[in-house]
């Protein structure tokens, strides 16, 4: 006689299958959530190659809208060079920007979702600093050295965390009649950064921009590496200020020696490079001072 299952093996086949489905179910669940995560990396690199080739190019020129009309700034009265329009105090989040367009075409919008449920929760420009004012084809700008940020929230599920963002450096240009950023990325290949001259190999401010000591402190000098740094340019060396702070320095390497020309070829022995005259008193230039740089 044939004898059927007992009741306490069919339990235990049942609860066999029932570990082995639930074992199943979530290595399947883990492995769309990984899918999902790869997914929503791939769409924001694109989104991020998208806007760095915007604003790399002088494609980016009027490409920022809030609302329908390209983003306004407001000029602060007396706004003076190295003043952030974007200060947390008025913008604790940025100065809002509600989409980027390249031409006619949408580069990333404010609340737009992504085809991997990728969803764009803030466009905005978290600094922009003033850098001087700007002249491009006979308009007169305000320049400013900013930061652009972008970020994104996974709407499904998926792993790592659930925020995405990304933040680029760009130089915009607003009118300085009415306040619209009309130019960037590329805008100042026209000429040199507001507020610079060209120095030949570099870009160099046209004034001195405070002192670099004080006495036996270093705070000046780390002053002036954030300032400079924050604007997207770097500290001159000083041999840099040396040669821009009196233009007619010629160096002469095969002499050991630095020259200053039309005045009789007077000559500082031993001076090959020019960076360790005291200008301030055989030149009457600037003493303990720094300027800003860019490399070309």
């Amino acid at each position: 006689m044939k004898r059927g299952f007992s009741l306490v093996q069919v339990l235990v086949a049942a609860g066999l299958l029932g570990v082995l489905a639930l074992g199943f179910s979530q290595l399947l669940s883990g492995a769309m959530k990984g899918q999902k995560h790869v997914q929503n990396a791939v769409d924001f690199d694109i989104l991020k190659t998208a806007l760095n080739q915007v604003f790399s190019t002088k494609a980016c020129n009027g490409a920022l809208y809030t609302g329908a009309t390209n983003t306004i700034f407001v000029f602060p009265p007396g706004m003076a060079p190295d003043d952030d329009l974007a200060n947390p105090t008025s913008f604790p989040d940025g100065i809002p920007v509600d989409e980027v367009k390249h031409g006619a075409s949408r580069v990333a919008k404010r609340d737009d979702t992504l085809s991997g449920g990728l969803k764009i929760t803030s466009l905005a420009l978290t600094s922009a600093i003033y850098d001087g004012d700007q002249s491009v084809d006979g308009v007169n700008y305000k320049a400013f050295a900013a930061r652009f940020q972008i970020k994104a929230t996974k709407l499904g599920s998926s792993i790592g965390s659930t925020e995405l963002e990304h933040t680029l450096s760009v130089r915009l240009l607003a009118n300085a009649a009415d306040g619209k950023v009309e130019k960037c990325g590329n805008a100042e290949a026209s000429g040199p950064p507001a507020g610079m001259v060209d120095a030949g190999a570099f870009y160099i401010d046209g004034a001195d921009r405070g002192p670099l000591a004080s006495g036996g402190s270093m705070r000046p000098a780390l002053v002036a590496h954030k300032t400079c740094n924050t604007a997207g340019f770097r500290l001159c060396r000083a041999s840099e200020i040396h040669l821009t702070c009196e233009s007619n320095l010629v160096v002469v390497p095969s002499q050991g020696m630095c020259i200053e020309a039309g005045t009789s070829n007077q000559a500082y022995v031993g001076q090959g490079d020019c960076s360790s005259l005291n200008l301030n008193s055989q030149l009457g230039c600037g003493g303990a001072v720094y300027r800003c740089c860019r490399d070309k």
